[in-house]
């Protein structure tokens, strides 16, 4: 688990990627500790290893471990 709150739930799935879902009418920035590159299979953002990932009100992100 990276985070849980009333609003935003992130977790990791093993070495696969990262889950992260903004409940929140709000935006959210959530700090990624990860070794390595993340990219969305949603957008094909790219989050670099120990970056932070900034989430749109009520909605969902999926990275993979690039």
């Amino acid at each position: 688990m990276i985070e849980a709150n009333e609003d935003l739930l992130a977790f990791r799935r093993g070495d696969k990627g990262v889950v992260v879902i903004n409940k929140s009418s709000r935006s959210k920035v959530i700090a990624l500790n990860e070794s390595k590159t993340l990219t969305s299979i949603f957008s094909g953002a790219v989050v670099e290893a120990g970056g932070a990932l900034h989430i749109e009100p009520m909605s969902a992100e999926v990275l993979t471990i690039a």
